[in-house]
């Protein structure tokens, strides 16, 4: 993968995080061969981030981890997809981290983990073209899981939130959120009958002082398309970083010859 850059010292990897738009959330890539971790960012306000990886490094040996890290340095990791699998455009190389690509194109797991991160940013109506802001999570206090009628801590199970999901165990956190106070998230796909989990938030979202719990309203349907647009307007952000230095540089060479626009407009229209 890769390869065609004349700067040689490291390669990129330029994406975003949807589920609605993420912020604040921790993205890292590993090689599967070492096991070692190659750089980490957090997602800016549009969700996006940039890694930046040793040369030599083979893009296809390359997986994402999607982590939730409180102001401690206390995480809980989502899930993982590998960098292929998150590719949405070959020519740029631009990777989006999704729930349905978290969740490996399940459906009732992806509808879990967008709920979770959206529920862990408090933002439990889910609404869409929201912004979950996960960098106000000043401290994740507590991830349990429960096995065989016993709650142990996630990190005896060691695995991330999205095979726990898939092996129908039920996952409580509990948060504090600068806005949003104390959270509590439930994750139970334990009840068999309704095949999507639930995932429940126990919130003051009035701001009465007093928690209610309620189920976080994601609806994966609604927020596909919403991920689509997100996607098609990363691919969009970066063309105009490539195209621009290219425009500026071929400017730079024709003295005296007005502004982009005319320029552009002259070359359209067929006049020398």
């Amino acid at each position: 993968g890769g390869g065609g850059s004349a700067d040689l010292s490291s390669q990129n990897i330029d994406g975003g995080v949807y589920a609605s738009i993420v912020k604040g959330a921790k993205v890292c890539a590993e090689d599967v061969n070492t096991n070692q971790t190659l750089d980490c960012a957090k997602t800016n306000d549009n969700g996006t981030f940039s890694l930046s990886l040793p040369p030599d490094v083979n893009l296809e040996n390359v997986k994402l981890s999607l982590i939730i890290e409180d102001a401690n340095g206390t995480k809980v990791e989502v899930g993982e997809v590998n960098y292929e699998n998150a590719t949405v455009d070959n020519a740029t190389g631009l990777v989006a981290i999704t729930p349905i690509n978290l969740a490996e194109n399940d459906n009732e797991t992806a509808q879990a983990i967008g709920a979770f991160i959206h529920a862990l940013g408090g933002e439990v109506n889910a609404t869409e073209n929201s912004t979950v802001d996960l960098s106000e999570i000043e401290s994740i206090e507590n991830v349990t899981v429960e096995l065989n009628g016993t709650e142990v801590p996630i990190t005896e199970v060691n695995e991330p939130i999205e095979k726990v999901i898939k092996e129908h165990h039920k996952i409580s956190v509990r948060a504090h959120h600068k806005t949003h106070g104390d959270i509590e998230v439930e994750v139970d796909t334990t009840n068999t009958t309704n095949s999507t989990p639930q995932v429940i938030c126990e919130i003051d979202s009035d701001g009465d002082g007093k928690k209610e719990s309620q189920p976080v309203e994601y609806s994966l349907e609604k927020h596909k398309q919403e991920i689509e647009k997100h996607i098609k307007e990363l691919e969009s952000l970066h063309f105009e970083e490539t195209s621009g230095a290219t425009e500026s540089e071929e400017m730079s060479g024709t003295p005296g010859s007005g502004t982009t626009g005319t320029t552009e407009n002259e070359e359209m229209s067929g006049t020398p």
